[in-house]
């Protein structure tokens, strides 16, 4: 039996959700019992023990994150126990597999593995490998300037503690104060994500896709052939964790994040000439 595992790197409003939703109705996957596991950048990424206290105190942050978790499921005491136990992950993901002969794909969608490093992707590699999985890289792009525009909006909506009540700074206002935040600029340098995974995964073991072509047949196809499954139609009309824009961005401001994420635009549109990025960003 061969175990294919999907383990999505991101990127952050890149449409892991909709995605997520997509596999876990499909006959032929399971994703257990939540989309982000949160697992690796526990293990290996340094988060162990914040993510343990996030877990069992069940704070905002972990909720927010975990919103889509199975009701039936006490998933932060389960979550708590993968990251003190590290093989009880590798274990779980194993039964799933055991337990329905139809489960060719099982998966773990956390797009906060994208910051992982060399050494962290080397060890992941080798745990899979230890386990007996098949392991599968994907990552979803974003156009910079529209994907940091949707992190801001969904920063309003779950992290109300930010703001203040009487915040009215309009979203072009608080777009062109954070596209440099650290937080945002890691989210958004894809040439680095790329290019450390390339250090450490086969060319077969990655397919890369784009947040503007996601929702096509034709994307959803490739996907499906990258993870061996037989393609079932999406419901591309649904809209997941959509926040309404409010406004727009003016011209200056847009051109003044192009100009700073040049090397990452650059770098994509070499990278994959073939795909005519420029058309879609």
């Amino acid at each position: 039996m061969e175990k294919n595992f999907l383990l999505g790197l991101g990127c952050q409003k890149g449409g892991s959700t909709w995605l997520y939703n997509y596999l876990k109705a499909h006959p032929n996957v399971n994703m257990g019992f939540t989309k982000e596991y949160h697992f690796f950048d526990a293990v290996v990424g340094g988060r162990k023990e914040s993510l343990i206290k996030a877990a069992i105190e069940k704070n905002s942050d972990f909720m927010n994150v975990h919103r889509n978790v199975s009701e039936n499921c006490d998933f932060n005491l389960e979550l708590v126990n993968f990251y003190q136990n590290p093989k009880s992950y590798f274990e779980y993901f194993d039964t799933l597999f055991k337990c329905d002969v139809n489960v060719q794909v099982a998966g773990d969608l956390t797009p906060e593995y994208a910051l992982l490093s060399e050494s962290d992707f080397r060890q992941i590699k080798q745990m899979f490998a230890d386990f007996g999985f098949n392991l599968k890289i994907l990552f979803i792009m974003r156009e910079p300037v529209e994907r940091i525009w949707s992190a801001v909006r969904m920063h309003r909506i779950i992290y109300p503690q930010q703001f203040s009540p009487t915040d009215t700074r309009t979203d072009e206002e608080l777009v062109a104060s954070r596209y440099k935040r650290s937080d945002i600029e890691a989210r958004t340098r894809y040439e680095t994500t790329i290019n450390t995974i390339e250090k450490v995964f086969e060319p077969q073991q990655i397919h890369y896709e784009f947040f503007e072509r996601l929702h096509t047949p034709s994307a959803m196809t490739t996907i499906c052939d990258f993870l061996n499954i037989p393609y079932q139609p999406p419901k591309f009309a649904e809209k997941i964790n959509g926040q309404e824009k409010t406004g727009k961005l003016s011209y200056d401001v847009r051109q003044t994040i192009i100009d700073y994420y040049s090397n990452t635009y650059n770098f994509v549109f070499d990278k994959f000439s073939s795909e005519n990025v420029e058309e879609i960003w």
